[in-house]
């Protein structure tokens, strides 16, 4: 029952973020607004792709193992945005860092929108590109030995 009151609250409070982010006061300031959108976004994208991969486990249904390319791809992107995430923080981080260590190179480091839009774009296909050994990932059928029933066996996506 965790998902029916977890999943709302998250997409509730990530689309509140991306409101109050939007807003002009915000995106006449600094870049920081660009980027929590951004890191909300990923955690609305983040929280649905969690409920496929272990909401359903909840009912008994587990997506990974209906396929072997569901198994891939939805790893795949998962741990992409996962990592995504993580690294956006690091970004906001540096970009912080750099506003207030050097006030005045800063406009000079960071001239428009589009400059960060590239790094952020390099970074995605970074992770794009590193992420691709997930598609190593199968479906494999492992006995149970600790079962009495010897017929039982755990299906699991992994390598």
């Amino acid at each position: 029952y965790t998902s029916i009151f977890v999943i709302p609250i998250a997409y509730l409070f990530n689309l509140i973020s991306v409101i109050i982010c939007s807003k002009k006061f915000f995106s006449k300031t600094t870049n920081i607004w660009f980027h929590h959108n951004l890191i909300s976004i990923t955690n609305i994208i983040l929280v649905t792709l969690g409920y496929l991969q272990y909401g359903f486990i909840e009912k008994d249904y587990n997506i990974l193992i209906k396929s072997t390319f569901l198994c891939k791809f939805i790893s795949y992107i998962t741990r992409l945005f996962l990592q995504f995430s993580s690294w956006l923080n690091v970004v906001v981080t540096i970009e912080q860092m750099t506003l207030v260590s050097y006030p005045f190179k800063y406009k000079n480091f960071v001239k428009n929108k589009k400059d960060i839009a590239l790094i952020i774009l390099t970074l995605f296909i970074f992770l794009c590109v590193i992420n691709l050994l997930n598609f190593k990932l199968n479906i494999t059928q492992i006995p149970n030995d600790n079962s009495n029933n010897t017929n039982l066996t755990i299906i699991l996506c992994t390598t």
